[in-house]
């Protein structure tokens, strides 16, 4: 993956060196760049190798710009937003916001996956940033011509693998064991979550896979 935009300078000053207001500067500066590149961003980006410090450093610039607002996370686990209500779990199933490309509704079959998908997140407790990242990936998932070829499915599963072990490191296997836990779960409440997972090639993404190991432990599957 290809660093096009940092929202940091190479050497960033330490944050305790700084005063309130050039903390909220460069937290003003970190979400325009969010803005402008999206899911590619490292504070966006699950699997960009930057993702976590890019997040510690957000943490230490929100509580220093505004001292004694925000709890401390473990290092590497930091979820201050860009958008508070991102991080939340909207409280009905029909309360996420899933930006599925036109195409992919188009027809009343389509249209019936979508609380088919809005269900099973609001079972797993996805919380909405991480819903639409798996949305994101369902859109480039759909769009591409070869999805359905076997070779191009193996190959992208061990792209995921790869993938996850990097940003997993040694908790890769229960991670991953984590994540196969939360399927049968939730096809349980929905026999039509393994089927959608699988036509729709979700269920070899990377994004996908971590919230369902994270709805696994959350939910203590």
């Amino acid at each position: 993956m290809t660093d096009t935009a940092a929202p940091l300078p190479a050497s960033p000053p330490d944050v305790a060196t700084m005063s309130q207001e050039q903390a909220r500067a460069e937290i003003s500066a970190t979400r325009e760049a969010v803005r402008e590149q999206g899911e590619k961003h490292p504070y966006m980006d699950r699997l960009h190798p930057r993702h976590a410090a890019t997040q510690d450093r957000m943490a230490e610039l929100y509580a220093r710009a505004h001292p004694g607002d925000l709890p401390t996370d473990e290092p590497g686990t930091s979820t201050v937003p860009v958008d508070a209500d991102l991080v939340e779990t909207p409280a009905r199933p029909d309360g996420y916001q899933l930006e599925i490309a036109p195409q992919f509704v188009a027809s009343e079959e389509d249209r019936a996956a979508v609380p088919v998908v809005q269900g099973w997140l609001h079972m797993a407790g996805v919380p909405q940033l991480d819903a639409s990242r798996i949305v994101t990936a369902y859109n480039r998932s759909m769009a591409d011509p070869n999805r359905e070829d076997p070779a191009f499915v193996e190959a992208r599963k061990a792209a995921a693998r790869d993938g996850l072990r990097a940003t997993w490191g040694d908790a890769f296997d229960a991670n991953l064991d984590a994540a196969e836990r939360a399927v049968p779960r939730l096809n349980a409440a929905d026999p039509r979550v393994v089927p959608f997972l699988k036509n729709t090639g979700l269920a070899h993404d990377p994004h996908t896979i971590m919230a369902l190991a994270d709805a696994a432990k959350r939910n203590n599957w």
